[in-house]
């Protein structure tokens, strides 16, 4: 009989049959549904076309950690051979199941699930068993999302009948007959509620394979498009994830939210020049604030600039080392520790000549505003910032103190792609890692008692630093016609999750040795490409009490907005953080062997180029 159903479907559509699993010609009819078990594997329509799909996604690989509920036959052949004891197949009535390649595992998905640790299992599968739970489904999807690893996939297939789910599980009701039918927008409803919105949650064959392969492993039409029985509905858990943050928004108290649309920075830019004598506009970071971008516009557009009225101060494009040379306390100069030092201590003369510099931009500035741009103010203490101002007071110049700010959490993650360019390894990221990267608001304090707050202006950083320089100038009667190509580009961009974690470990083993060929070394780390940077989860957790202190400073003593500053910051999961996957050992090593490549052809290059000018070697026969 199935010898005939075969020939007879293989002569209608001119296709030849062939079951994906086990490559079987043979096919048996199913309730009234020809060509629906495969003989051999005994694969239904749904398994084969489940098959299909993950090995689509290359989910059939070594590694992964694999939970199988009511699991098929062909299915538990293929995950026990290649994952051993990594492949979890289990059902509620394991007896039900004889199979020498497993055992099967107890598992009542009503209340089991919560015994199971978080992130457990990189692949979830599970076919027409959702109907027969008697509990909550919405509650059941959500602990299989806490116990996928992120990353982890999710499939599964339903019976669906019409738009509302229907429930038939009265006790009264034969085990067999008592079910759930899932309607196509009650359903749909409930995945977005579990799984979010932001991805299709269920699979499209033809989206994937041609109409061809599809009627080869003997797939239903309706199985095709659309939402039905057969469909399979998929989700990939994101890697990111959003830790409960102790001071969230809703937790503010009015009182404390900066609601004063009185205060405006670009009001107090103004209102900072309303005397008389020497205008100097302090543009003092903080750091990962878009400073050497505004520095780069700022020195490109100069003859503009002071044809509009400011003068940007010509000694370099980043004044670091000149204003912190001529006015940072003897102690801080002896310690050598600034990235433009070079280890070395400045001398006496270098202070006194780019204090002598200073006063000269100072003099000339006539009827212009004068602006200095330099990170390393933001990392003055309170004798620095004395000595700065003690000069400019002396000099009667009227001063802004201009600064953008990230939030806390925000700053932390900047600084910390930051320090992987240099000195950051993997072991700081322990309990001891807020004295790798200081987030310190306070300091903003001593430029306060020194200049006087309404002279401080703190803005929320924005990715467009050269819009909101060129609107605080504007509002000082400054406007700068900027070069065309001039736009305000992202410079020392963000590096990528991978580049992170290569230079992390590169920055563990190098210990200051052959510095060269770190620096080399890191070039071609910072360029490999991959998922963006972000902190992990356990890192941002150890902050939230710092977070919340400099968030207090912040919105109390410069009235900034609290809920931006305590907006929650998203976080990836620890083990995306710390270890490697396949793909990021793939780009790692083809983005040495690029390199490589290169050097081969140039050393070639040199090769051909020695012989034909005879001088490949030797004493030349000298």
């Amino acid at each position: 009989m199935s010898d005939t159903l075969e020939s007879a479907e293989s002569a209608s559509t001119g296709v030849k049959l062939q079951c994906p699993i086990c490559k079987s010609e043979r096919f048996l009819e199913f309730n009234g549904r020809e060509n629906a078990r495969c003989a051999s594997c005994q694969a239904m329509e749904r398994t084969r076309l489940l098959w299909l799909i993950l090995d689509k996604h290359g989910l059939f690989r070594p590694g992964i950690r694999v939970m199988h509920i009511a699991p098929e036959l062909p299915l538990i052949k293929r995950y026990s051979e290649l994952l051993g004891d990594r492949y979890y197949a289990c059902d509620s009535d394991p007896t039900r199941y004889s199979s020498k390649f497993t055992t099967l595992r107890p598992l009542d998905l009503t209340c089991d699930l919560v015994k199971i640790p978080s992130c457990s299992f990189d692949l979830i599968v599970h076919n027409h068993v959702l109907e027969h739970v008697r509990c909550d489904i919405e509650s059941v999807l959500q602990e299989f999302e806490r116990i996928l690893a992120p990353g982890g996939q999710h499939y599964f297939s339903v019976p669906v009948r019409g738009e509302e789910t229907h429930e038939f599980l009265s006790d009264d009701l034969p085990l067999a007959e008592r079910i759930k039918e899932f309607g196509r927008r009650s359903l749909a409803e409930m995945l977005d509620r579990v799984w979010g919105t932001s991805e299709k949650h269920h699979i499209e064959p033809l989206e994937l394979f041609s109409a061809e392969e599809l009627k080869t492993a003997s797939i239903p039409t309706e199985a095709w498009s659309g939402i039905s029985g057969h469909t399979i509905f998929q989700h990939t858990r994101s890697t990111l994830r959003r830790p409960s943050m102790e001071f969230g928004r809703s937790q503010l108290p009015a009182s404390e939210k900066n609601d004063n649309p009185d205060r405006s920075p670009r009001g107090a830019a103004s209102a900072a020049f309303a005397g008389t004598g020497p205008k100097l506009i302090l543009h003092i970071g903080m750091p990962k604030t878009g400073t050497t971008s505004l520095q780069h516009w700022l020195s490109i557009n100069r003859d503009a600039a002071l044809r509009a009225g400011l003068d940007y101060w010509s000694i370099a494009e980043n004044h670091s080392e000149a204003i912190f040379t001529a006015f940072a306390s003897a102690k801080r100069l002896a310690k050598a520790t600034m990235w433009f030092q070079r280890g070395e201590r400045s001398r006496q003369e270098d202070s006194d000549a780019f204090r002598k510099s200073f006063d000269e931009f100072l003099s000339g500035l006539g009827d212009r505003v004068g602006c200095v741009s330099a990170e390393a103010l933001w990392t003055f203490g309170i004798d620095d910032v004395r000595n700065l101002a003690a000069r400019l007071q002396e000099r009667q110049v009227q001063a802004l103190i201009l600064c953008w700010i990230r939030p806390p959490a925000e700053f932390l993650k900047t600084a910390t792609q930051q320090l992987c360019r240099s000195t950051l390894a993997i072991g700081d990221f322990d309990i001891r890692f807020h004295r790798k990267v200081h987030i310190e608001y306070r300091r903003l304090t001593a430029w306060a008692e020194q200049f006087g707050a309404e002279r401080v202006v703190v803005e929320q950083y924005d990715a467009d630093m050269v819009a909101q320089l060129q609107k605080v100038l504007g509002s000082l009667g400054i406007h700068v016609a900027a070069r065309q190509d001039s736009e305000s580009a992202a410079l020392n961009a963000s590096i990528s999750l991978v580049a992170a974690k290569a230079l992390l470990a590169l920055n563990a083993i190098t210990n200051g040795e052959n510095p060269d060929r770190a620096r080399r070394l890191r070039s071609i780390l910072l360029k490999l490409k991959g998922p963006k940077f972000y902190l992990p989860d356990s890192v941002l957790r150890r902050m939230k009490p710092a977070f919340g202190k400099e968030a207090e400073y912040l919105a109390d003593v410069l009235s900034m907005d609290k809920d931006w500053l305590l907006a929650e910051p998203v976080g990836i999961d620890d083990a995306l953080f710390f270890q490697w996957d396949y793909g990021e050992v793939v780009e790692l090593l083809s983005a040495v062997n690029e390199v490589l490549s290169k050097t081969d052809v140039k050393t070639g290059q040199t090769d051909k180029k020695s012989k034909k000018d005879g001088s490949s070697g030797g004493d030349g026969g000298n």
